[in-house]
């Protein structure tokens, strides 16, 4: 643990990153029908145990940032708050619209492949709009500069290549994101 913890330090103070640190294995899941769609997989990224530490710490200093930036109402990734809470604020408005014979429409938006489709500079100026210090957005952009994947399947393993645009999952900015996705739309 005192290795981690050093090495977490070391990250911090220079902001470079293991190249380990930096890699990701892709392994498509198949959703339902046909086989043969690229569309009907869904891709899960394998990425080190030990870069999560440092993951966990970086998105602790940027929720206080992004906590800030998001609506009261803003549920998704936000720690005490869940589904639950959403649907019954829903079935409260329903019920006030209803008592008082008021007309009420609801909004839902899913954005497809959200995670996969950020382009890195925009997000960058968003951060800088949104406040957050140089040092954490410098991390970030450390962290996705040359960054590499392999995809696996039961066929084999493809060689390294270079990630341009997006983000990983398991980064846990999603607040992050999120706002990206809002303010892009």
């Amino acid at each position: 643990m005192k290795v981690l913890h050093s090495i977490c330090q070391q990250i911090w103070k220079t902001q470079q990153w293991p190249q380990d640190w930096k890699r990701s294995v892709f392994i498509p899941i198949p959703k339902k029908g046909n086989a043969k769609e690229f569309s009907n997989y869904h891709t899960i990224a394998l990425i080190s145990h030990t870069s999560k530490f440092m993951l966990k710490i970086l998105q602790a200093r940027l929720q206080q940032y992004v906590n800030c930036e998001l609506p009261d109402v803003q549920a998704g990734f936000r720690k005490g708050r869940g589904t639950r809470d959403q649907i019954a604020n829903i079935r409260w408005i329903m019920e006030k619209a209803r008592e008082f014979q008021k007309n009420i429409y609801f909004c839902f938006i899913d954005y497809a492949k959200a995670f996969d489709c950020v382009d890195h500079n925009k997000l960058w100026k968003i951060l800088k709009e949104m406040g957050i210090p140089d040092h954490l957005t410098c991390l970030l952009r450390n962290l996705y500069a040359g960054q590499e994947a392999t995809v696996r399947t039961g066929h084999g393993t493809t060689d390294w290549f270079q990630i341009g645009k997006g983000v990983i999952k398991a980064v846990y900015c999603h607040p992050v994101y999120l706002t990206y996705m809002q303010s892009t739309s």
